[in-house]
């Protein structure tokens, strides 16, 4: 990600750490009960920069739900969060925020999935693509 020679247009303003992108911005939601379900697909020729991700089961029970990110040949690349037979008393959300953005290829896809149909797993994220 080249950013040489882009300046923040109000850099008074702005205090503190900010990221910075060139790229159309990003916001995606997703659910899956007893399937898995893909939620968005990093297109031909761009990369996706993801800055936070939040998987969370809906409801609870002996199911397990997962939220992770596959490469193109539909193997598991990068894991953002896995309930195994949650329990209400034990519930807590997975949340991902790197340091950094995390650079995902074009052809990965974001993919919700539960095993049960008493288990619904969410994920949500956001980012930019460009």
């Amino acid at each position: 990600m080249a950013l040489t020679g882009w300046v923040e247009p109000d850099q008074v303003v702005w205090r503190g750490i900010r990221w910075a992108r060139r790229g159309n911005l990003l916001v995606k939601y997703g659910e899956a009960t007893d399937r898995s379900t893909l939620i968005y697909t990093v297109p031909a020729g761009r990369t996706f920069y993801l800055v936070g991700a939040v998987a969370t089961p809906l409801t609870f029970g002996a199911g397990d739900g997962y939220a992770y990110i596959r490469d193109s040949a539909d193997a598991m690349w990068f894991r953002l969060g896995v309930f195994i037979h949650v329990a209400e008393a034990s519930f807590a959300p997975a949340i991902f925020q790197p340091a950094s953005p995390l650079e995902v290829p074009e052809g990965c896809d974001f993919v919700a999935s539960s095993n049960r149909a008493e288990q619904t797993m969410t994920l949500s994220f956001c980012g930019w693509e460009e």
